[in-house]
């Protein structure tokens, strides 16, 4: 009987140790992992989130996905669902429009994607996970005349990145972002989320153009920030036409704009003082009649194309200076 019972309490401390032995392991496995150590999940097979190109530090895909336009509140303005007859037309050329070291057939495709009745297939294309296939519609679709949605002005804004242009330049032998900054620049509404992800770029050029753009606009939230990004603009140096762009742009900021100016002027050439002392004039007084304006000429020396370009600069005329 003793023998009985020492066999059973044998076998009990035998379970209790291994009970104790899965406890610890697993409590070991539940302990947080430093997630630096690991690499980012995997986006789902399915996922159409747009990437928006504003952080140039990742790495793995060219840009991260940073914002995500919900289907249902980005309709194809103007645009009906593709219709099966435009899917047998279109589908394949759109294909073509991707990454697919086929030389050609992308430059190809886009000849007969020109077509207004390839536009609702375009626009589905703005939500690949391939760069090439969603910049070439976005590019595309900037030329149609239909409405801009949504997903449209973020493909837009992630056009401004100067890898966007890297990459794109072997299709189109010519860059994207001047295309992308009128069309941003002529619809605005709707514009300023993107953009003001943007501002906060690793990428310079995306930066400053975002920076451009939203002054343009008025947008005074990073006031700060924005008149920081335009300033080095202003000075000379050897990027062509950027000066008439931040001028342009530090003075849609308004009044609000004066005391940054003021304070940023000793710090700046003797062309950015000029710019700086012709916006504080334009929004002091600014010119009634042509008399005036013409006389704006003699207080700088930046242009000769505009008598006064803090008010004359026009985005169509001028050269869009991206670096």
């Amino acid at each position: 009987m003793l023998a009985g019972r020492g066999i059973v309490m044998t076998v009990l401390m035998a379970l209790a140790c291994t009970g104790v032995v899965l406890l610890l392991r697993t409590t070991a496995a539940a302990v947080p992992l430093d997630v630096s150590q690991n690499p980012e999940p995997a986006a789902p097979e399915d996922d159409s989130r747009t990437s928006i190109g504003i952080v140039d530090s990742d790495a793995g895909p060219l840009l991260r996905i940073l914002e995500t336009v919900d289907p249902a509140t980005d309709p194809p303005a103007e645009l009906a669902p593709p219709t099966p007859e435009q899917r047998r037309r279109h589908q394949q050329k759109i294909r073509d429009l991707a990454n697919d070291h086929i030389a050609g057939n992308a430059l190809a495709a886009m000849r007969s994607l020109r077509d207004p009745d390839a536009a609702p297939l375009l626009h589905e294309a703005l939500a690949s996970l391939d760069l090439q296939q969603r910049q070439l519609a976005a590019h595309l679709l900037r030329q149609m005349t239909i409405r801009p949605t949504p997903r449209l002005l973020e493909v837009s804004v992630e056009s401004l990145h100067s890898r966007v242009d890297q990459e794109l330049h072997r299709t189109l032998i010519s860059r994207t972002s001047p295309d992308a900054t009128r069309y941003l620049y002529h619809h605005r509404q709707g514009t300023r989320p993107a953009l003001r992800r943007a501002l906060w770029s690793g990428d310079p050029q995306q930066r400053w153009l975002a920076a451009f753009l939203l002054a343009c606009d008025g947008d005074t939230d990073n006031l700060a920030v924005l008149v920081r990004e335009l300033i080095t603009h202003l000075q000379d140096n050897d990027v062509s036409g950027d000066a008439l762009m931040a001028a342009h742009a530090l003075h849609h900021l308004g009044p609000e704009v004066a005391p940054f100016l003021q304070s940023w002027r000793p710090s700046v050439d003797e062309q950015g003082r000029q710019l700086i002392d012709l916006i504080l004039l334009d929004l002091r007084e600014p010119p009634r009649n042509r008399q005036q304006l013409r006389a704006r000429r003699t207080l700088h020396a930046v242009t000769e194309i505009y008598f006064d370009p803090v008010l004359e600069f026009d985005i169509d005329r001028s050269r869009v200076s991206t670096r």
